[in-house]
């Protein structure tokens, strides 16, 4: 008892102070708590995940003929004709390969190679078409107008369908009216494998649980749909405002060539927010563009480029094409669309990967898409909280990959701590962290044993991130596609703000000109290919497995 000034007794005040030495544990240990919860949910929520059940005949709502297949290819290499003897197996409606003018005689050569003309069908149209320079979304936006299917299949040029069913399992979710995008698994054959297809593998690997979480969650996706093989409904990607935005993607002033495949996996999950916070004012505007362009289509002043209004960057005449006019479902797709994940081993999309330091470019393209692709959601579309009321899990997941540069020095500094003042928990800690990873890769080597031999390129790749996303940040503004030359090169490109606004886009030949605008080039071989007579098919899984002996 301590008397104070008054001569009374008093009860001294004891404050409570939380030990320094306990903040480092305490800090590793919620870290811990959070992997285990994130962890176990993440489980839980694949477990629940189901895949889309094939529908009969009888009941089938798209079938192989509605599906028009779109891909655009530059630097294209020789295994390009194994890609295209799977497409055909799979009998499309067409198939439609968009590259530039100066390669459009070795994409020929490839397209008329005896092998492929083994897989052709009467029923499936081959063209090719042309742009004057390369860039993957230009090439996409003039194979998507010179489509003619209800359901377009984006497909790279280094993608290989390796069952005959393969197009059907993945119509299977267009059988609900509110899927607009179907994704599936990409995987690597074992046919060649070097360290970076394994590290490649590794990346992909542990991609596809976290899909089939995301998926079984909100109807998200941990990160977008790939690129690969992706089917949209085409009057997603007939929209005008669609395609002016995918076309004129800017990013830091630059024109976006790469992440294709995250716009559209962003358009097709968030585009309703558009109308509710941007658009909602311009909805007159377009109404009357629509009638201003059917009204150039019906007196057939398509030739003449002035009579077009400048907001039409297609100026695509859809009576020649059997389209209707991209501009008239840019009111009326306002619907919220869905996702569509079909992850089952016969939906799974085998591709290429590049067996040498090449790869380390395209590590670097991925990873920098990805933060852009945070950035976007996250930052300005939708934002963060619309995009919460969508997808909340895709959504929690995108900022700890935003906070991964900050929460990393942390988790390291905590387990600093810990080993400094409580060595033993430190030791059990590492001790844990260790017997969890390896168990994790030997069930990828157990998964991939012809990757077994280099294991220890998953291991490097594993942690990669502890310099990616500091390199990420400091290259943010680097746009480049680092695996093919031609598209680098021609990526000098005309500022797309007076390509935007003016018109003045490269055009010393009006032809050229037409064909990066949605007017494409046709290749007087398209309509040979098209009224080619199929040889009769042989089983298309042996003619790949002669192909891939004689390569």
């Amino acid at each position: 008892m301590i008397p104070d000034s008054t001569g009374t007794d008093t009860v001294p005040h004891t404050v409570f102070r939380f030990p320094g030495w306990l903040f480092g544990p305490t800090l590793l240990s919620l870290f811990l708590i959070w992997d285990l919860i994130d962890r176990r949910i993440s489980t839980r929520n694949k477990q629940k995940y189901r895949p889309f059940p094939l529908p009969t005949p009888s009941e089938r709502k798209y079938h192989t003929s509605n599906v028009s297949i779109v891909i655009p290819t530059v630097d294209t290499d020789a295994s390009f004709t194994t890609s295209l003897c799977g497409f055909l197996g799979n009998k499309p409606l067409e198939i439609i390969v968009v590259t530039i003018e100066g390669e459009k005689y070795r994409v020929q050569e490839l397209v008329h190679n005896a092998t492929v003309q083994k897989f052709r069908s009467p029923q499936t149209a081959v063209k090719i078409l042309t742009v004057p320079h390369a860039n993957k979304r230009d090439q996409l936006v003039c194979g998507i107008n010179a489509s003619k299917g209800d359901i377009v299949a984006l497909v790279d040029d280094d993608a290989f369908w390796s069952r005959e069913n393969l197009l059907l399992t993945l119509l299977a979710p267009f059988q609900r009216d509110d899927v607009g995008l179907v994704g599936c698994a990409v995987t690597k054959s074992s046919t060649a494998i070097t360290p970076w297809e394994v590290a490649a593998i590794r990346l992909r690997g542990t991609r596809h649980g976290s899909m089939k979480s995301a998926y079984a969650t909100d109807g998200g996706i941990n990160f977008c749909v790939s690129g690969v093989t992706m089917l949209v409904r085409g009057e997603i990607l007939r929209d005008h405002e669609f395609q002016d935005a995918f076309i004129h993607d800017l990013w830091m002033g630059k024109k976006q060539n790469s992440g294709d495949d995250t716009f559209v996996t962003r358009w097709v999950l968030f585009q309703h927010h558009r109308q509710n916070h941007r658009h909602r004012n311009n909805e007159l505007e377009q109404v009357q563009l629509n009638g201003e362009i059917t009204q150039c289509q019906h007196q057939g002043q398509l030739g003449d480029q002035s009579a077009i209004p400048k907001n039409n960057i297609n100026g695509l005449d859809s009576s020649s094409t059997g389209i209707s006019s991209p501009v008239s479902t840019a009111i009326s797709g306002r619907k919220q669309w869905k996702l569509g994940m079909q992850l089952t081993p016969e939906s799974e999309v085998g591709t290429s990967i590049m067996p040498d330091s090449r790869f380390a470019g395209q590590l670097k393209r991925w990873y920098r898409s990805g933060l852009r692709h945070r950035l976007m959601c996250l930052f300005y579309e939708p934002g963060a909280v619309a995009m919460f009321h969508t997808c909340p899990y895709m959504t929690r997941k995108m900022v700890e990959g935003m906070l991964n540069p900050i929460l990393l020095p942390l988790r390291m500094y905590a387990l600093y701590e810990t080993c400094r003042v409580w060595p033993l928990l430190g030791f059990l800690v590492l001790i844990w962290k260790f017997t969890w990873y390896t168990h994790s890769l030997v069930n990828f080597v157990n998964e991939y044993p012809w990757a077994s031999r280099y294991w220890w390129a998953a291991v490097l790749v594993d942690h990669l991130y502890l310099v990616s996303d500091w390199y990420c940040w400091m290259t943010l503004g680097t746009e480049a596609w680092m695996t093919r030359r031609k598209v680098d090169q021609d990526h000098q490109a005309p500022d797309p703000e007076n390509d935007r606004n003016d018109g003045d886009h490269d055009e010393p030949h009006g032809e050229e000109y037409n064909s990066i605008a949605g007017l494409c080039v046709n290749d007087p071989a398209a309509s040979e290919l098209d009224q080619s007579s199929g040889t009769r098919q042989q089983d298309w899984k042996t003619g790949l497995d002669l192909m891939t002996a004689s390569a």
